[in-house]
């Protein structure tokens, strides 16, 4: 029922009245009255109360946080109604999600309202995915390779130099290694010392701090960046170590004679050599994704996005790897398949051979005739193709050393195919039989890398 005009000018005129006086709930029933939109929030009328000078008003939890209209009719109704004791107001939500620490936003009427910050534009919205590097990642990275190219070669080469004549006099290697550890404990302190003037110089940019609030004693901050530069440099060799180490053609060369072979060294360095490119870019992504899991780590976000941040970095990380490796040794990769395939053929002839029945054949026994047993007679000349295979080993691993063209690791695969012919026609009886056959299998992995570096090399 709808009260006539002049008695809701009455009522309106008393509610008016009593909110004057600082009755809470007056004020709460006035504010909800007289708000100009539906943007404004609704002030749950029966839980305001009035406490040291402060008004305490609760809204519903759907409209929590308040927007800035509803904190600006706030102030302004309160200012009218020019109530002296009232000089804040609390507002909460009616649920508390976390009662340890409530929500909860306040308004000083003694003071002007602060007006909100313009929204930045679409470009400063735009937040930097967490899954590429930060800006300070890169930074760091590139203070990092400063450092170990810079810093720690002067260091450690004056500690190398002093604690090496040291011990050359004393005849102690100790003074040797303190000198070397004194040396890279420095190179670290500068490199604290070269963060803490870094941060100092980004807080006085960003107007954080005055220039006059510079500290001579690094923060702990200055001081584990400093500590963990190191870490990041080890860290990082060490997966460069891993990714690269599957992929080094050990199968060329046989473990007990990697040493004495010296174009199995050859070969390998020449892969490695053709690995420099990746490897450097192994080992500063892996820097900078390591700078990157530090900061994502200190400054608190959640350890599930840390470990999903982790595996999708290093599922990407090796994906990469093993495409590249695989297209740059595509031809290696199909020659190996292509002996396996051939072995798995003539193994199945074999067996097919095997399984064919034969005819039955009467055995006729021939009568036997006793002959004198002639004398064996050992030949005295020593067999000379072993050291004529060594010979033409030894050649093409001169070779290979220089070889680049297509006919010079075409007359690399002739001198090892000379040398496996050799090592063939050495004879069971010789003493170097056996080291023979060993050779044999070494200089047909040769054989078979001199010709695939041929089919790759220019004419």
């Amino acid at each position: 029922m709808n009260l006539p005009h002049s008695e809701s000018q009455t009522a309106q005129q008393r509610l008016l009245e009593f909110a004057k006086q600082g009755n809470p709930k007056a004020i709460a029933m006035l504010l909800n009255r007289f708000k100009p939109s539906e943007d404004i929030i609704t002030i749950i009328e029966d839980n305001a109360n009035l406490k040291n000078n402060c008004l305490n008003i609760r809204v519903e939890y759907s409209q929590f946080p308040l927007n800035y209209p509803s904190k600006k009719y706030i102030y302004d109704a309160l200012k009218i109604l020019a109530i002296e004791y009232i000089e804040y107001v609390i507002i909460e939500p009616s649920i508390q999600t976390n009662p340890k620490k409530p929500c909860k936003e306040r308004i000083d009427l003694t003071k002007e309202l602060e007006k909100p910050e313009p929204e930045p534009p679409v470009s400063k919205q735009l937040k930097w995915p967490v899954w590429f590097p930060y800006p300070s990642s890169w930074i760091r990275m590139i203070v990092l390779i400063l450092w170990l190219f810079i810093v720690i070669r002067i260091v450690a080469f004056g500690g190398v130099i002093i604690g090496g004549t040291v011990s050359v006099v004393s005849e102690d290697l100790m003074p040797f290694f303190q000198a070397l550890g004194i040396g890279v404990i420095g190179s670290i302190f500068i490199l604290t010392y070269f963060y803490h003037i870094l941060s100092y110089i980004e807080r006085v940019l960003f107007g954080k701090s005055s220039p006059s609030s510079f500290q001579w004693f690094p923060t702990p901050l200055s001081l584990w960046e400093g500590i963990y530069t190191p870490i990041v440099l080890l860290l990082s060799i060490s997966i460069v170590v891993l990714v690269i180490l599957p992929f080094i053609p050990w199968e060329t060369c046989q473990t007990e004679l990697l040493f004495e072979d010296t174009s199995c060294q050859n070969r390998i360095q020449n892969y490695l050599d053709s690995l420099e490119v990746i490897a450097t870019i192994v080992w500063i992504t892996s820097g900078l994704y390591l700078y990157q899991i530090e900061s994502l780590i200190r400054t608190r976000v959640p350890f599930q996005k840390v470990l999903k941040f982790i595996a999708l970095v290093f599922f990407s990380f090796m994906s990469t790897v093993l495409i590249y490796t695989t297209v740059t040794n595509w031809d290696y990769i199909y020659s190996a398949f292509a002996n396996f395939e051939n072995t798995l053929v003539s193994s199945e002839l074999s067996e097919n051979i095997n399984a064919t029945e034969l005819p039955d054949v009467d055995v006729v026994n021939s009568p036997k005739i006793e002959t004198e047993k002639p004398e064996v007679i050992t030949p005295k000349v020593a067999d000379e193709n072993f050291k004529k295979g060594i010979e033409n080993a030894t050649n093409a691993s001169e070779l290979v050393q220089t070889a680049n063209s297509k006919p010079e690791w075409e007359f690399v695969a002739t001198q090892w195919q000379n040398a496996i012919d050799y090592m063939k026609q050495v004879q069971p009886d010789d003493s170097n039989y056996k080291a023979a056959q060993e050779r044999v299998v070494q200089y047909q992995k040769n054989l078979e890398y001199a010709r695939l570096a041929g089919s790759q090399a220019k004419e």
